[in-house]
């Protein structure tokens, strides 16, 4: 095995290497470390400190004191005018050894992808805003003017009574007209429940599934769901549990519309930064090699959890029922 402390392999290892003294004084490089901004064999730099690497004083002082400790570790720092090295130090008594990394590119990377995450993640609150707000509008404003309406017919209609001379005729339109501005109500209920749903709104994400769950059409069918979660989910960025909502909410209704299921239960658990939610039924399942995530609707549950950064797993065979896994990276809420 290649040691860097074995004066044959020195030269050897492809990666950058620096042998220091206990105060954290530079003694050699080896050959790959020639790549370095400067010169190796240059007497200020050999025997010398880092400062021809590091000329920042702030992040030479902070690279010396983390050398002079003696521990094992890495430090990150600015070296040059833009770039970005990483600094591991194996432990030891007297000489130690340094490896150098060059991670600026890896760090400008991962900025640019957490901007992008921050963007997506902003333009994610701002459509669940706009839902919201829509939600409210149509609530505080239609809805309030049709229920009103719709008492004032139904006091109108009763004012009247069976014994009035208006023609049967008047009488229907006027019951027809109160049935149809009540039928329109619960559609616009329906609406503002597909925006935002309110037991979400009030509840948070578990209380709000289960809810969903004993109030849905699953139930009311007959078909018994179990529902488990490890966690509150307390803290859960708003958009990612209105997403989780819904995707429980059409596994759960293709598991009633399609498989023909007696038993569907559904977990959610939160490991290793990310949350799983698993919904598995004991229906008639189907192939999906040649069916795909396009059967039963569960394209929509494989959208919402790509649009997360997040990954989708439909498993089924005719006769032995489907089970669902979509795992998405942990939001949290602040």
């Amino acid at each position: 095995m290649i040691d860097p402390r074995n004066a044959a392999d020195w030269n050897v290892i492809p990666a950058m290497l620096v042998r220091i003294r206990p105060d954290g004084g530079i003694v050699e490089f080896n050959l790959a470390a020639h790549s370095l901004p400067l010169d190796t064999a240059d007497a200020d730099v050999i025997g010398g400190g880092w400062s021809r690497l590091v000329p920042n004083q702030v992040e030479r002082l902070r690279l010396n004191d983390f050398l002079t400790r003696g521990e094992a570790g890495a430090v990150e720092l600015t070296a040059g005018e833009s770039g970005i090295i990483r600094a591991h130090v194996l432990a030891g008594e007297g000489e130690r050894i340094v490896r150098l990394d060059d991670v600026t590119d890896l760090v400008t990377n991962v900025a640019q992808l957490t901007d992008r995450c921050a963007q997506l993640q902003s333009l994610l609150n701002l459509s669940r805003q706009d839902r919201q707000l829509i939600a409210f509008e149509i609530h505080d404003g239609l809805v309030q003017e049709m229920t009103a309406a719709q008492l004032f017919l139904e006091a109108a209609t009763s004012a009247i009574g069976d014994d009035s001379n208006l023609p049967a005729e008047a009488m229907a339109s006027l019951r027809d007209a109160s049935k149809f501005l009540k039928r329109s109500i619960d559609g616009a209920r329906d609406i503002i429940d597909g925006l935002y749903p309110v037991e979400l709104q009030e509840a948070g994400l578990v209380e709000g599934l289960a809810r969903l769950i004993d109030g849905g059409p699953a139930i009311a069918a007959g078909i018994h769901v179990h529902f488990s979660s490890s966690d509150s989910f307390a803290d859960l960025d708003p958009t990612l549990a209105l997403s989780i909502y819904r995707i429980v909410q059409e596994s759960l209704n293709n598991a009633w519309k399609h498989s023909g299921a007696t038993e569907v239960s559904i977990d959610m658990q939160r490991q290793a930064g990310e949350i799983t939610i698993t919904v598995e039924d004991n229906g008639k399942g189907f192939n999906v090699s040649s069916q795909g995530s396009q059967r039963f609707g569960l394209k929509g549950v494989r959208h919402r959890a790509v649009t997360f950064g997040g990954r989708c797993k439909i498993d089924s065979q005719p006769g032995e029922g489907t089970r669902v896994i979509v795992s998405l990276p942990l939001i949290q809420h602040f």
